[in-house]
């Protein structure tokens, strides 16, 4: 089970208990009986489609996955016979303050009459529905990506199994904490589905052991703010108070590696969720314990494969096609992971 130990928790006890209760026992996920369509069924194009990816942020190294998905989109778009532009809103970052900015790119590109298909990774996901939607009503197919959109209209919705991974992570850190421990937990914006998914899954992994729940903040998906967030929970609780920091992305994960060092607190039990090569070289160093892979270059190819399929022949899908391969990176198979 997983205790609440509210302390200095920046939520209201109510919201709190809210996501937790929801997933006090692990349940299983109904998207895990999907197959992976779109992966053993690729087809090449007979026509050079014009699709767009309309990114979070700029893909630089330090938004490894989103630099890997542009990658793969480009790779992918050379394999299959169609063309790819990839874009992104100006000036975002991960917290979704940009979310404007990204809704006025799209808008824009609804007026590209030359555009077959958008792959868009969503900043917010409920103040982009209405732009979504009117691309999809002026006849553009469109696939969300990493992060749901609230609308019944998209092709499909692809991304890693969040549920399946967050409640993995959780039963991981049971598991290597003996059963029993105190726990901190960093997550992000609170427009992101994505990072909602992950946080309840975390906490249902949690509950598989003897686990008190410290605290949940956020960290914004930002390094900077969550090095604030751990700053605080350093100056509240002794080192012997606590176990394990558990952030819902890599950037936080890191963040907190570095502020445990300032203070010394060598032995806490840090976990991540992305699989950036700075986490993987943290994780070798074993100053981060696990992430969880996210396999952003396979996904973006098969979203592509996914529009080429519909494009070709009107193939329709499920609304959410998750990523079912689940791989916990720790100390265990860090170095045969980096070596493939």
């Amino acid at each position: 089970m997983v205790s609440l130990g509210l302390g200095s928790c920046n939520r209201t006890p109510t919201e709190v208990e809210s996501s937790s209760s929801v997933i006090a026992s692990p349940t299983p996920d109904s998207s895990a009986t999907e197959t992976m369509v779109g992966v053993d069924d690729e087809q090449a194009a007979t026509k050079p489609w014009n699709i767009v990816y309309v990114l979070k942020v700029e893909p630089l190294e330090k938004y490894h996955y989103w630099a890997a998905v542009s990658k793969a989109a480009k790779a992918a778009a050379k394999d299959f016979g169609v063309n790819v532009r990839v874009v992104w809103p100006d000036q975002a970052n991960l917290d979704g303050s940009a979310i404007e900015s990204q809704i006025a790119l799209i808008a824009q590109l609804i007026e590209d009459d030359s555009i077959d298909g958008l792959v868009v990774g969503p900043l917010d996901s409920v103040k982009i529905v209405p732009v979504i939607e009117q691309a999809i009503a002026n006849g553009i197919p469109v696939i969300s990506f990493g992060t749901a959109i609230t609308s019944e209209q998209l092709l499909t919705f692809v991304s890693i199994n969040n549920k399946k991974g967050g409640e993995a992570i959780g039963k991981w850190v049971v598991e290597k904490l003996d059963g029993k421990g105190n726990v901190l937990i960093l997550d992000g914006p609170a427009g992101q589905q994505n990072d909602r998914d992950r946080r309840n899954a975390i906490l249902g992994g949690l509950s598989t052991g003897d686990i008190e729940l410290l605290d949940i903040r956020s960290g914004e998906w930002k390094s900077d703010r969550a090095k604030s967030v751990v700053d605080e929970w350093l100056q509240t609780y002794s080192h012997s108070e606590i176990d394990a920091i558990m952030a819902t992305n890599d950037l936080m994960a890191l963040a907190a590696t570095e502020k445990l060092a300032e203070f010394g607190y060598a032995d806490v039990v840090v976990t991540g969720f992305s699989g950036a090569p700075l986490a993987l070289e943290a994780i070798h160093s074993n100053v981060m314990a696990a992430t969880v892979d996210q396999s952003p270059g396979p996904q973006s190819r098969r979203a592509m494969q996914l529009l080429i399929q519909h494009l070709e022949t009107g193939k329709t899908f499920g609304p959410h096609l998750p990523w079912q391969d689940i791989n916990i990176l720790s100390s265990e198979n860090i170095d045969d992971y980096r070596q493939n």
